[in-house]
């Protein structure tokens, strides 16, 4: 767990493992669709990796920014960006920087954070940045992967804790569920 001591280590465990395989490839989450996402919204995506969110939602006529550290899963994101209309194009936004270090005036709807919180230095810090940027009444959805023993990852996020993190950043956890080796919740700005 050297990567958690600075934010250079963490960019670099960052850069590592987008540089794999089974990182190279864009996929939307299908756990998105359970939370019911309302039409014609605005979505940040907290670790967008290679855009599968951006491209599924953006389709869907959402506003759809993504935050990713990884320059390598952005050029993926890229490559498969030229193959959409123009429409789609001008409604994804993606950031190259630490979702720690992302900074924006807008305010979100929705911020998805999708398998993020069981590998990040602070999880405090980034459900704050989540709560943010997140307007009145806007829906941080947290999905976090069982900690199986086959995954690196730094801690396994259990309810309570989540519960926690919320409450510390001003927010609610309203539901959550667990099936399948993932918990989902949904967390409420007032």
């Amino acid at each position: 767990m050297d990567h958690l001591f600075t934010k250079e280590a963490y960019q670099d465990f960052v850069d590592h493992q987008a540089s794999l395989p089974r990182n190279q490839w864009v996929g939307h989450r299908y756990y998105w669709e359970i939370f019911g996402i309302k039409p014609y919204t605005s979505i940040l995506d907290m670790g967008a990796s290679t855009g599968g969110n951006l491209l599924w939602y953006s389709y869907r006529e959402h506003r759809v920014v993504g935050i990713e550290p990884a320059r390598e899963c952005i050029d993926v994101f890229e490559a498969e960006a030229t193959r959409v209309p123009a429409d789609m194009i001008e409604r994804m936004e993606m950031h190259h920087c630490l979702v720690e270090d992302f900074s924006s005036e807008e305010r979100f709807d929705y911020v998805l954070c999708g398998e993020l919180l069981e590998h990040v230095r602070d999880p405090q810090e980034i459900v704050s940045k989540a709560s943010e940027h997140l307007r009145g009444g806007g829906q941080m959805l947290v999905a976090t992967l069982l900690n199986n023993g086959t995954r690196k990852r730094v801690r396994d996020c259990d309810f309570p804790d989540l519960r926690q993190w919320a409450k510390v950043a001003g927010m609610a956890l309203t539901w959550r569920e667990q099936f399948k080796g993932i918990r989902l919740a949904r967390i409420i700005k007032p």
